[in-house]
């Protein structure tokens, strides 16, 4: 019972957000994918070690770990812009747009989505 009072409460509750801290929450979500992405090449055998046609490269794992890091403290500090009440409107938009770009590059390396 609970949990069908959540999932009641759920839509009010986003509702009430403001526009910014929902596309914050967005690209919380759109983080984890890419980073599930990320962590599932990286736990591949090194192409150096393995005969195994599905492999990861060192130096790929390493540009993810690098990338993952930005994309993570590129949300962090939008969710702060967005919730700091006296964060000007282009602040916001500059932190969020920001951390778009910073989700974009890592997604762009992880072989799975279309990376190297």
């Amino acid at each position: 019972m609970k949990k069908f009072a959540f999932i009641l409460i759920l839509p009010l509750f986003l509702f009430a957000c403001s526009s910014a801290q929902n596309e914050v929450a967005s690209l919380k979500v759109a983080l984890t994918a890419a980073e599930i992405g990320g962590k599932a090449y990286i736990e591949l055998p090194l192409c150096e070690t393995t005969e195994s046609l599905v492999c990861s490269k060192a130096d790929i794992s390493a540009k993810i770990k690098q990338a993952d890091q930005a994309a993570f403290d590129a949300v962090m500090e939008a969710g702060k812009i967005v919730n700091d009440p006296n964060a000007s409107d282009d602040a916001v938009s500059v932190a969020v747009n920001g951390a778009r770009i910073a989700i974009a590059g890592l997604t762009s390396l992880v072989p799975i989505f279309g990376g190297n």
